[in-house]
C-alpha cells in the first residue's frame, strides 16, 4: 500500500510526527511519502491507497491553511483518508482548575472539523485509522 501524507507545520512538530510515522509505516512494509501543504498541488496529489492529513489545531481547530487545502482537493469519492492532529494537553490553570470534558471538548474539535470537510467530499475514513 501506498500513503500520501499531506501536512501543515508550522513549527516544525507536524513534519516531525510525519517522519516517525514514515517510518512506523515502512517498518510495516508500507510506503509513504510525505509533503508539506505548501508543496503539495490540492487537485494534482499522486495517486495513492491512502491519504493522511495533519494539522496542528490553534484554537481547537486545524490551521486555516489545512481547512482551505481540504477544500480545495480533488479526489474521486470513496478514497480513503486518515486525520492526524497535533495539539496540546490540557493543563490546569493558575488558580489550579483543570478544565472539565465540555470545557476540553470545545477545544479538540480539529478532527471532528477536518473529518466533516473529508466527508462532504465523500472520501472514506480508513477503518485503521484509529490504531496510528
Amino acid at each position: 500500500m501506498k500513503i500520501e501524507y499531506l501536512h501543515a507545520s508550522k513549527y516544525g512538530n507536524g513534519a516531525m510526527v510525519a517522519e516517525e510515522f514514515s517510518k512506523q509505516m515502512a517498518a510495516q512494509g508500507v510506503t509513504v511519502s510525505v509533503h508539506h501543504i505548501r508543496e503539495a498541488k490540492s487537485r494534482e496529489l499522486p495517486p495513492a491507497g491512502m491519504y493522511v492529513f495533519s494539522s496542528p489545531a490553534r484554537f481547537g481547530k486545524p490551521i486555516g491553511s489545512l481547512r482551505r487545502f481540504l477544500k480545495k482537493v480533488e479526489l474521486p469519492a470513496g478514497t480513503k483518508y486518515a486525520i492526524l492532529t497535533t495539539e496540546a494537553a490540557p493543563h490546569p490553570d493558575s488558580a489550579g482548575h483543570v478544565p472539565s470534558e465540555e470545557e476540553r471538548t470545545k477545544w479538540t474539535r480539529a478532527r471532528p472539523i477536518m473529518n466533516e470537510i473529508c466527508s462532504a467530499r465523500d472520501y472514506s475514513r480508513s477503518p485503521r485509522a484509529r490504531s496510528w
